[in-house]
């Protein structure tokens, strides 16, 4: 009896809800009720919805302080057993932009860790992705707070319900105020030394400049002057990245 007892409590048990993965996701429930428009549009967004590999679809509503200021949240190695997690941009009303985890907890979709927003209103940042930046053998989340106005380049680390600043250098920017082109960053190992390196201009858009944090501090390892704005998107390519400049063009940078 015992045993069957057990099996009977097994076979009722859906592994799915433990092993299922989050393989896409999106934004929904759009709003107006943030008025930065610093994205092309003044819409942003109320709730996020992740999609499991087994075909059941998750879903998270803010409360009607913040918004999703953002355009579609990105798959990060940050969830639960290292299985994929949501990275997004909350924006707070009163006080500007947060970055967020959100993972899988008992069958729903929470908010499970987050950093400190910036603390004003209007004041908006853009994650550039996830690796472990300075060799700590932890990964770390890096964006550019307030891109538009001498941008901070951060890197974040998860400490519990918390991402919590670990290392910042200035004066960067990956974004253009009413673009809704995010992706003029990009994650390679420039240098060849195993350390995944950030490349992504400076605030004037016409240098790209190549950061390591590789001895826990940012530094500068490589440098270009571009002969015309970056437009966008950013992208690695064998020995260097290409992008597309303001004429049209796409161009290339090599190391």
């Amino acid at each position: 009896m015992p045993f069957l007892f057990l099996a009977l409590i097994l076979s009722s048990l859906n592994f799915s809800t433990f092993a299922a993965d989050i393989t896409s996701a999106r934004f929904s429930l759009e709003t107006d009720r943030y008025d930065h428009c610093v994205l092309g549009d003044c819409i942003e967004y109320g709730a996020v919805e992740a999609i499991l590999d087994d075909g059941r679809v998750l879903s998270y509503r803010l409360d009607n302080d913040s918004v999703f200021e953002d355009i579609e949240p990105r798959l990060v190695p940050m969830g639960l057993n290292g299985r994929n997690a949501l990275l997004v941009v909350r924006t707070y009303l009163d006080k500007g932009a947060a970055l967020a985890i959100l993972d899988q907890r008992g069958g729903k979709l929470e908010i499970v860790a987050e950093s400190p927003a910036i603390g004003l209103a209007h004041r908006w940042q853009n994650p550039i992705g996830v690796a472990d930046f300075d060799q700590d053998r932890k990964l770390e989340i890096a964006t550019v707070i307030t891109p538009h106005i001498g941008g901070t380049l951060t890197l974040y680390e998860r400490q519990g319900n918390k991402l919590v600043k670990n290392q910042e250098t200035f004066a960067f920017s990956n974004h253009k105020m009413g673009s809704s082109q995010l992706d003029l960053s990009e994650i390679i190992d420039w240098n060849e030394d195993g350390v995944k390196d950030i490349v992504l201009p400076d605030v004037t858009h016409h240098k790209l400049k190549v950061v390591s944090f590789s001895t826990g501090e940012g530094k500068i390892i490589d440098e270009t002057i571009l002969p015309l704005l970056i437009q966008g998107p950013l992208e690695a390519i064998e020995n260097g990245v290409k992008y597309i400049s303001s004429d049209g063009n796409e161009e290339t940078w090599q190391h």
